[in-house]
């Protein structure tokens, strides 16, 4: 099993107050291919496997930039695991 990571971040620009507090779902999927090459592992549900992968940050005052550690899967059976995978940009949602 051929494993990679990456770090996904994103900024907070504007003022935030000390009573602000809100949540982040952003979704980070590849970019569309003829055939999907990656997976990401369900944080939920250990033995789900999904192309896209969902995260919900809370955003306070405290900080304006956040970042998460993202672990990718290539599926079995693969065999072109040297040409880029490219993951399309962030879909943030405020909630």
């Amino acid at each position: 099993m051929v494993i990679f990571s990456f770090k996904s971040c994103f900024s907070i620009v504007g003022k935030i107050k000390k009573t602000d507090k809100f949540n982040v779902n952003y979704h980070i999927m590849e970019e569309k291919n003829i055939v999907s090459r990656i997976w990401f592992l369900d944080t939920v549900h250990v033995d789900k496997r999904s192309s896209v992968h969902t995260q919900t940050v809370v955003v306070s005052s405290y900080s304006k930039e956040y970042c998460q550690n993202e672990i990718v899967y290539i599926k079995e059976g693969v065999s072109d695991i040297l040409s880029p995978i490219k993951v399309s940009n962030f879909d943030i949602l405020f909630n």
